[in-house]
């Protein structure tokens, strides 16, 4: 549905994502090992000192960096909502609105309705199906 450029940087966003929250978890596990294995003293102070605060660090930052990332991924989305909107409607089969306002009920009631947060009744005097000629 979406544009070949515009789908790309959604996919490298969520990538993005995805690789600080495999870093920062990976980090944690080896934060968690390293602090078993010197406590055991199978490690000395010297090594898992250093790579318990090492990895520590490391996955407070790549927490961190996800978190921004997931800033960036919900604004990037945002935007292609707003920009794709009416080919959003279209694919669908919605009535396009008639008016800035009908068009904020709309959204409104459309993602109350996708997010499973509203019964059929409540949304079927906003969401109007647009009729299909092409499908004859």
């Amino acid at each position: 549905m979406l544009p070949d450029t515009t789908r790309s940087i959604v996919d490298e966003s969520r990538r993005a994502i995805s690789h600080y929250i495999t870093v920062a978890t990976l980090s944690l596990l080896t934060c968690v090992i390293a602090l078993g294995m010197g406590t055991a003293r199978l490690l000395t102070v010297e090594t898992w000192l250093p790579t318990v605060c090492g990895a520590a660090l490391l996955a407070f930052i790549a927490y961190r960096s996800s978190v921004a990332a997931a800033l960036t991924f919900s604004d990037l989305i945002r935007s292609v909502v707003d920009l794709q909107r009416r080919r959003l409607l279209a694919e669908y089969h919605l009535a396009l609105p008639s008016s800035p306002a009908e068009e904020r009920r709309l959204w409104h009631v459309l993602s109350k309705h996708l997010l499973g947060h509203t019964s059929d009744q409540d949304s079927e005097s906003v969401i109007r199906y647009a009729i299909r000629t092409d499908l004859t």
